[in-house]
């Protein structure tokens, strides 16, 4: 179906890796500019992620895992003795002004949009979720969602409403 809507939109690759230690490391999550690393269950630690724009290639890197390793080890010396457990990619799209995407098309009743969370998208879903079933049943979001216009900066083309 063409809509005749074009999100600005483009992918990110972040890389992620998990370890495992019989020492408690970590009792509550670290993030900064470099590296964020989250304790789980069981002595596991994962740490993430890389910012990779523009690609869509999911394969981890040696170069990637490394200096995940390396800004882990300067906020956390020990996880250098850590278990290692594997690593991951995926990719996170991302929109230019760094805000989702979210509400109805404007050319079509009913087409309902929720995209560009890059790297937050589980931490925002249960309020994109709330969000976007208010906005389908008619309701009023929970929040002010202007800032997330879908037509906000899109390149219009036959926009007919249908």
């Amino acid at each position: 179906m063409e809509t005749g809507l074009q999100l600005k939109t483009y992918p990110v690759k972040g890389e992620c890796f998990s370890v495992r230690t019989e020492a408690s490391l970590l009792s509550s999550t670290i993030f900064t500019n470099d590296c964020y690393l989250v304790p789980k269950k069981g002595g596991r630690i994962i740490v993430g992620a890389t910012v990779i724009p523009n690609t869509f290639n999911q394969q981890v890197t040696v170069e990637g895992v490394s200096l995940l390793m390396e800004n882990a080890k300067k906020l956390v010396p020990p996880i250098a003795q850590a278990e290692w457990e594997g690593a991951w990619a995926g990719i996170r799209p991302q929109t230019a002004d760094g805000l989702p995407y979210l509400g109805e098309h404007p050319g079509y009743r009913g087409l309902f949009i929720a995209t560009g969370h890059f790297r937050n998208g589980i931490l925002l879903a249960p309020i994109t979720g709330e969000v976007m079933a208010d906005l389908v049943e008619g309701k009023s979001p929970p929040i002010d969602i202007s800032s997330f216009r879908v037509d906000r900066s899109i390149r219009k083309t036959n926009l007919i409403m249908r």
